[in-house]
This record gives structure tokens, C-alpha cells and sequence, in this order.
């Protein structure tokens, strides 16, 4: 069984209470980002189940650690923290952004 598919057989409760399983939104969403990204993939970035429904992947790459977040409502969160406190930088979309996703991923870019 494949870590995605793993995830996707978590249920309701998985972590806690008031956890919910992965949406079948984020589900798709975390999928249309690995289709548009092809096999840049690095074998380092596994997906995790957040306990509201999402897929987050976290990475680094010298001195920043890298967190992705499909959120489980449609939404995307990015998020790059440096060296120091000045060189994090972090945004927060409403809905799903394949584009800025795999920008963020290949060069650690965020717009807003």
C-alpha cells in the first residue's frame, strides 16, 4: 500500500476526536499538483495527514525548511521558514493553486 493510499484510508477520529479523514478534495488537489509537477517529485517528501482533512508535505533545502499544506476546505497554505525570523514568509490562499504549489516546490517562491 502506497502512502497516499494509506492516508486515504485513515477515518474519522485517526487522530483524536475531533479529527476528520482526508477529503476527497484534498485527495484531488494533492493528485492535480503531482500530475502538474511529473517526476520532479524528491522521494523525501512523503505526505502526511493533517486532523482537518488536508495533505501536508514538508522538505528542506539548505538553510529553509519548506511546508506545503493542501488544505482539506480547498484551501493552500505555504510556508518558508529561513535562517533567522526575517527570512520566514508564509500565505495563506482560499482556494487550491496548482501553479504557485509547484512554483513554491521547485524554487521555494512565494507570491501572493
Amino acid at each position: 500500500m502506497s502512502r497516499l493510499e494509506t492516508l486515504m484510508s485513515l477515518r474519522e477520529g485517526w487522530d483524536g476526536p475531533s479529527s476528520v479523514a482526508v477529503t476527497g478534495l484534498a485527495h484531488a488537489n494533492y493528485n492535480e499538483f503531482i500530475r502538474a509537477l511529473g517526476i520532479d517529485i524528491h522521494p523525501d517528501v512523503e505526505p502526511m495527514a493533517t486532523p482537518s482533512g488536508g495533505i501536508r508535505m514538508e522538505w528542506e533545502r539548505g538553510d529553509y525548511t519548506y511546508i506545503a499544506e493542501i488544505q482539506g476546505d480547498g484551501g493552500l497554505y505555504l510556508c518558508a521558514l529561513g535562517p533567522t525570523p526575517t527570512d520566514d514568509r508564509d500565505v495563506e490562499l482560499k482556494t487550491m493553486d496548482v501553479r504557485k504549489l509547484t512554483r513554491f516546490f521547485r524554487d521555494g517562491t512565494i507570491g501572493r
